[in-house]
């Protein structure tokens, strides 16, 4: 068990310790974009999920049983994450690109089946639509849930000029 300081019982926020943004899961980040510590006036809402990794062992028994225990055991947090302008712009061309190439990859299958155009245009359409959902996934990752529990959110690839704008504190792991 982790004694916390009085200062971080008393003062609600966010804090670094190492790489790691440590917030509270009713904080709100500051105005700051978490890529490049820029002013930022929009916040894009993230949600995340995290569940201790001795879970995947589950995947030894199949696909479905990692599933469902996954789903109950997994804690959640919902981050307002402010990101700059340019950032932000960055963020929907990846997801707009993951999407369109989405929308390939349905036509390409189901235009292949409608017109009997066989495997030479099927399969490259799952393949187009695993390279899709890559992409969509990357693009939504730019901070990485490292652990959630019913108070905190532990957050990597934070830029480190914005982990150096926030007070230092104890990783509470």
């Amino acid at each position: 068990m982790v004694s916390l300081p009085q200062q971080a019982l008393d003062e609600p926020g966010a804090w670094h310790a190492g790489d790691l943004l440590i917030l509270r899961k009713s904080a709100a980040l500051p105005d700051r974009c978490v890529r490049c510590n820029a002013p930022s006036q929009k916040r894009l809402p993230m949600k995340y999920s995290w569940h201790h990794p001795g879970y995947y062992a589950l995947l030894l028994l199949g696909l479905i049983p990692y599933v469902v225990v996954a789903l109950a055991v997994s804690d959640r947090a919902a981050v307002s994450v402010p990101l700059c302008e340019l950032h932000m712009r960055t963020f929907g061309r990846w997801r707009l690109a993951g999407l369109g190439l989405l929308l390939v990859s349905v036509l390409l299958i189901f235009g292949g089946m409608k017109y009997h155009l066989g495997a030479a245009v099927i399969l490259p359409g799952f393949v187009v639509m695993f390279l899709a959902l890559v992409l969509v996934l990357v693009a939504k990752n730019f901070l990485v849930p490292r652990k959630i529990d019913h108070s905190y959110v532990w957050l990597k690839r934070a830029a480190a000029p914005f982990l150096a704008s926030l007070p230092a504190g104890p990783s509470l792991l």
